[in-house]
């Protein structure tokens, strides 16, 4: 069969969930469709979970079993290697979506000769669904637009977008491996290559979010330090590639958002005794890959909390960390669109 679409699955001991998340991939009023599932050495029963939808549905349905956990980004690289569609879309293995979405986004790209489509989505919570728009610009890509994309400090998730192929083959796109948030670097990059852009105006994802207690970080937890290693990626990617000139405005400062603004107080407030070397470390990549950041326009509209959390570093990490270990200096929007950006 000549598949029209391939899912790519990541699998990591969700057999709570995953069988919800299967019915409705499936179930998809597509069918030239194929399933690539990856498990990513789980401990629980996804695995047999997955074994038992492959005797049911055969061919199209593929499952690859790493031997060693690669996490999100190293699973999906299997998946795309192992795709035969013409389109690729990725979901996640706690969510669900639509029966109809993988038809509807890819009917928007065959009709408008589209690289990427996107669609909006439900955010779930304790059952209760909220409608959320994605705010990525449609039609032919230019300069303009692909500033706006590129501003853009949330939301770059891809299970918002289905995506042609050749986007990665062709243009060898692969994601960094033992690492979480991986989508905040290839979300972006993915951009740079893609010429027009559609979108079905409709929410076709369910993306669930887990109670508070099962979503917040341990003391602890190192996980933080992968979104700076991702930043890093990320902006090495664009100066490689010959984007970073034309667009330096914004990648410099999503780069900052996302090293200065999320990382340095997590650094404090997510482990018993600050971190003072990785926050030296951060202080540094400032220095060195953002040396003119203030003269940066998106950094001069920035709110007051991102221009005190620069400014305090710089000068006096020590009255930082109080603050942040206080928690008085961070908004609580803010926290919470961390809490949201580090979902593992």
């Amino acid at each position: 069969m000549n598949y029209k679409v391939s899912i790519i699955l990541p699998v990591y001991n969700v057999e709570k969930f995953l069988r919800k998340c299967l019915e409705t991939l499936v179930g998809q009023s597509l069918k030239e469709i194929e399933i690539v599932a990856i498990n990513d050495c789980s401990s629980d029963k996804s695995l047999e979970i997955l074994n038992e939808y492959q005797r049911n549905y055969g061919d199209r349905f593929q499952i690859i079993d790493s031997k060693e956990n690669i996490k999100q980004g190293g699973a999906r690289n299997l998946g795309i290697k192992k795709a035969r569609g013409e389109y690729i879309g990725f979901v996640d293995p706690d969510d669900y979506v639509s029966l109809d979405m993988f038809e509807k986004m890819y009917l928007s790209a065959k009709e408008n000769n589209s690289d990427i489509v996107t669609c909006d989505y439900y955010e779930v919570l304790k059952g209760e669904s909220c409608y959320k728009f994605n705010d990525i610009p449609e039609g032919e890509l230019n300069k303009e637009s692909t500033k706006l994309i590129l501003q853009r400090k949330y939301g770059w998730e891809l299970w918002q977008q289905l995506y042609k192929r050749n986007l990665f083959v062709e243009n060898s796109i692969e994601f960094s491996e033992n690492l979480y948030v991986t989508d905040l670097e290839i979300g972006a990059i993915i951009f740079m290559y893609a010429k027009k852009i559609s979108k079905v105006r409709e929410a076709l994802y369910y993306y669930v979010k887990h109670d508070a207690a099962t979503t917040t970080f341990k003391l602890n937890d190192k996980k933080i330090y992968d979104l700076i290693t991702v930043s890093d990626n990320r902006i090495q990617h664009f100066i490689k590639r010959g984007f970073y000139e034309e667009f330096k405005e914004e990648i410099d400062y999503i780069y900052f958002w996302h090293i200065c603004v999320v990382s340095v107080p997590r650094c404090v407030i997510n482990f018993s005794k600050p971190q003072y070397k990785k926050i030296n470390e951060i202080k540094s990549k400032i220095i060195r890959v953002i040396p003119d950041i203030r003269d940066n326009q998106y950094y001069k509209r920035s709110n007051f909390f991102s221009k005190l959390i620069l400014e305090l570093l710089l000068k006096n990490k020590y009255i930082l960390v109080f603050l942040l270990k206080s928690e008085k200096l961070i908004p609580f929007s803010i926290t919470t669109k961390i809490k949201k950006l580090l979902r593992g």
